[in-house]
């Protein structure tokens, strides 16, 4: 029995709604934002992602709170058709944005924390931050030093995230640390760090060669006083938590860089048919 590549009728309208708001919204905005990298630029795109009939905000959202969850295949073609058609990376890690930080409140947080944290992200009046690498341990999550200690009915969090994607606008960000050093991976807790919350500050905003507009940013977390409440899920599971959200964002973060391979296939080759080194179009050299 054949197995069928082609998408379904619904799955090219998803395509082609993608490919039209790319090219009306996206790509007029994408020479600004490469100029300037003005974080402001992204939160005027992070809102135009929130509308209807789009809402790509809410994509990994339930409609509980406010979101319009869609399958990752959606997802994923989504992502290749606005980075392929807008030729700007940020629209990808934007959306990428949208689901790694809500998603680890999604699968294991409290209805408390959903409904607090959740809907604002959905409508686009907010984003959330996702911070798991630390300077100096790689891929290597469970080697992080970041502790939370319990303190009657507080946490204290001390240490220091690397590659905490919009850390500096994001509305909460959510951190990994161990809450018990002697169980290694099983000893990593997750957290709902707050904006504002004292002693969460951003040292370091890292310019990102390739996507303009994306800012890498390392953080210092200095004696976070944070109730237990912010606690998501239960001690312990941070690491699965944050491995399983992985599992879904790289996946359709990947689509979009496949979308931006096939928008530079598409411009060499409209490059190589207009050129005429010696006189001759480029398509009719051979090695």
């Amino acid at each position: 029995m054949g197995i069928s590549f082609e998408l379904t009728e619904e799955q090219e309208r998803v395509r082609a709604e993608a490919s039209d708001f790319a090219r009306r919204e996206i790509a007029p905005m994408v020479p600004e934002i490469d100029e300037t990298d003005d974080p402001k630029l992204l939160l005027e795109l992070w809102r135009k992602m929130a509308r209807e009939p789009y809402r790509y905000t809410g994509m990994f959202i339930p409609e509980e709170y406010g979101g319009k969850p869609r399958k990752i295949l959606d997802i994923c073609l989504i992502m290749e058709e606005i980075t392929a058609i807008s030729r700007g990376a940020i629209a990808g890690a934007l959306i990428e944005a949208c689901g790694i930080g809500t998603t680890p409140v999604v699968s294991a947080g409290s209805e408390e924390q959903k409904r607090k944290y959740l809907p604002p992200i959905a409508r686009g009046e907010g984003i959330s931050c996702f911070a798991l690498t630390e300077p100096g341990i790689g891929s290597d999550a469970q080697a992080l030093s970041t502790r939370a200690v319990l303190e009657g009915d507080y946490y204290i969090l001390n240490g220091r995230k690397r590659y905490a994607s919009f850390a500096h606008v994001a509305d909460f960000t959510v951190v990994f640390a161990k809450t018990d050093p002697e169980k290694g991976a099983r000893g990593i807790s997750a957290f709902i760090v707050p904006k504002g919350t004292p002693g969460f500050i951003v040292k370091e905003r890292v310019p990102c060669i390739g996507m303009r507009g994306h800012q890498d940013e390392e953080v210092s977390i200095e004696n976070v006083r944070l109730p237990k409440d912010n606690l998501i899920g239960r001690e312990g599971e941070g690491l699965i938590y944050a491995l399983s959200t992985l599992d879904k964002t790289r996946t359709t973060l990947t689509a979009g860089y496949i979308g931006l391979a096939r928008a530079a296939l598409e411009d060499a080759v409209k490059f190589a048919r207009r050129g005429k080194p010696s006189g001759k179009p480029y398509p009719s050299f051979r090695l």
